[in-house]
């Protein structure tokens, strides 16, 4: 990281001794804090942490090492009286590092983070030449300094916003593209739900009761899991276009290793687990999607991120993620599947002409701004209309890959009749050709509730005694 140094008014500052060249602790405090440096104090992480607030009240998060450097260029650019000075404060910078050791910074000024943060109702990009604050049904442009509070860094898009335009982009055209259903109505409902997950993500606000992951699929085809290259990936690098966004290989993602955390930082607002394992436990990050984070680094200290304030998750997965029990999993999913317009052949950049992002230059420049109106959109949105459940969803998903069930269950099961699981259980077992797509009762259960998640019906269960009964029902709770 660099940072633009002054050299006229501020050459008269010293943190030096300037006979001997010794560094004053003092003026070294002191000559910091002149510099925008301090502690920051702030409710949502509990560990010393740096950071220098700059012109329209930014704010960078600072390491030791930055504020030595900083500190090292001043002195390179200060116009010395003598030779000998020069040489005494450079010998006594490379010899006292221990004047920026954690201990030592900590006596600086403390500075109370007050950032322009999302709540409930508004939401807040952050531009090169000013703000934009969303809310229901609003869209408004600001400038730094229209509203008091800090902005971390990160949070800059480093670009400049132009005017929306009522052409849709290139992005917003692959968002249609990986919400096609051979129903229009279905497709619809897949583009509104693929909205609403992507404003979910960017909005920055925070509620425990409502906290969820985003998880992506690849659809599948022939009764065979697409394997990757549907658009699950490029999806996540859109939102980290517009949010800073740690992506972690799901390959080597250690669900309970003490380091899985290790590159979450204050400044992240969304987790990508990109492309996780069979047999990934989802509920190991039950913890993390509702409650504080925990961060552990390798030779390090351990601190907390409040929940308010740690990143949001975004899980990519050929598979389906091994769940604890249906309902937790429900209340801590959303749950997409990317239809199969794209594949190994067909992909975007040949689609669209040119690669996303990176090949957005010359006579594709304009597809910036129609990006970041897009995704202002879709925050509209969400704050709007809330999370939508995708209708052709995970559930239909799972049901392709039992298709003798599947057709057993279409054509066996009619609506609004009771029936005893036994009995069903052995009419579709008698029916099957092959032993493979036999089922035991607790194997047969699991996919009638999965069928119904997948479908139209509402699902109901009692026993009597030993005997179990099952009915779906049209009345489903909209």
């Amino acid at each position: 990281m660099k940072t633009k140094m002054v050299t006229s008014e501020a050459n008269i500052i010293r943190f030096w001794d300037k006979k001997g060249g010794k560094i004053a602790p003092e003026d070294l405090i002191s000559f910091l804090t002149e510099k925008g440096f301090g502690k920051m104090e702030s409710k949502y992480i509990d560990k010393v942490t740096f950071i220098q607030v700059k012109e329209n009240n930014v704010v960078e998060i600072v390491d030791n090492k930055f504020i030595r450097d900083y500190c090292f260029r001043y002195i390179e650019s200060f116009v010395f009286d003598t030779d000998d000075e020069r040489k005494n404060v450079k010998n006594s910078f490379y010899i006292n590092k221990n004047y920026f050791d954690t201990d030592n910074l900590s006596l600086i000024n403390k500075i109370e983070l007050d950032e322009i943060y999302d709540t409930k109702e508004e939401s807040y990009l952050f531009f090169e030449d000013g703000m934009i604050r969303i809310t229901k049904g609003l869209v408004d442009r600001l400038n730094y300094g229209d509203i008091e509070g800090h902005v971390l860094e990160e949070s800059i898009i480093k670009r400049r916003l132009g005017g929306d335009t009522e052409a849709p982009g290139d992005f917003e055209s692959f968002i249609r593209d990986i919400s096609e259903h051979d129903i229009e109505s279905q497709e619809e409902s897949n583009y509104n739900s693929i909205r609403s997950i992507i404003g979910y993500m960017l909005h920055r606000y925070k509620n425990q009761a409502l906290a969820k992951a985003a998880v992506l699929y690849d659809p599948i085809r022939d009764g065979v899991v697409a394997n990757g290259r549907t658009g699950k990936s490029l999806l996540c690098k859109a939102l980290g276009e517009i949010r800073f966004l740690q992506q972690e290989d799901g390959k080597y993602f250690e669900n309970e290793g003490r380091f899985r955390m290790a590159n979450i930082t204050y400044r992240h607002s969304i987790l990508q687990i990109d492309d996780v394992k069979q047999g990934f436990r989802f509920s190991d990050l039950f913890p993390f999607i509702s409650g504080d984070m925990r961060v552990e680094v390798k030779n390090g200290a351990k601190y907390g991120i409040k929940f308010e304030r740690s990143p949001k998750l975004i899980i990519t997965s050929n598979y389906q993620l091994k769940k604890a029990d249906e309902g937790s999993h429900k209340d801590r999913a959303v749950n997409f599947v990317l239809s199969d317009h794209f594949d190994g052949e067909t992909k975007p950049d040949i689609e669209y002409g040119a690669l996303f992002f990176d090949g957005w230059v010359d006579e594709k420049e304009e597809e910036w701004d129609k990006f970041y109106w897009f995704m202002i959109s879709c925050i509209e949105y969400y704050l709007s209309n809330g999370l939508q459940k995708q209708f052709s969803n995970n559930e239909s998903r799972e049901m392709q890959m039992y298709p003798v069930f599947n057709n057993f269950i279409d054509n066996e099961i009619k609506a609004d009749i009771e029936y005893n699981t036994r009995d069903v259980l052995d009419m579709y077992n008698e029916s099957c050709v092959f032993e493979k797509d036999r089922l035991r009762q607790k194997g047969f259960m699991r996919l009638i509730r999965v069928y119904a998640g997948g479908s139209q019906y509402d699902m109901t269960e009692r026993h009597s005694g030993s005997i179990r009964y099952f009915k779906f029902s049209n009345d489903v709770d909209e």
